[in-house]
């Protein structure tokens, strides 16, 4: 079993899916605002805005079927390491519950249940 390292945990290479090879998803930096700023215009700045922008246009990629994008950004050109927002994929049922692991059934599944995925009461 191939795995590759995500924001999300070890995935293996099958649960992939469709890969966006080199995709920057946020570009926060203010050589990008001096350079750019007249194309983008002043919300080019506003993190709240790109944040939902990103959102936004991250799910229509999932939606088209992308499974995987790659973002080869690297920490210094972008002012913070985005966490991923969770989302809602599936349900499962909690049956057995103990102090550091319980058991569930994976009731319906948008897409592949992967180590570290969390689970909270809807």
């Amino acid at each position: 079993m191939s795995v590759v390292q995500t924001v999300r945990g070890p995935v293996d290479v099958e649960h992939l899916g469709p890969t966006l090879m080199h995709e920057h998803v946020f570009v926060m930096q203010p050589e990008a605002l001096q350079n750019y700023g007249h194309v983008w215009g002043e919300s080019y700045w506003d993190e709240d805005a790109r944040v939902a922008d990103a959102i936004e246009k991250l799910r229509a990629v999932r939606a088209a079927g992308i499974g995987t994008i790659v973002d080869p950004t690297m920490p210094k050109f972008s002012a913070d390491v985005v966490q991923m927002p969770e989302e809602r994929y599936g349900l499962v049922f909690v049956f057995r519950v103990f102090d550091r692991v319980s058991y569930a059934l994976v009731m319906s599944a948008s897409r592949p249940v992967a180590p570290r995925d969390v689970v909270r009461t809807p």
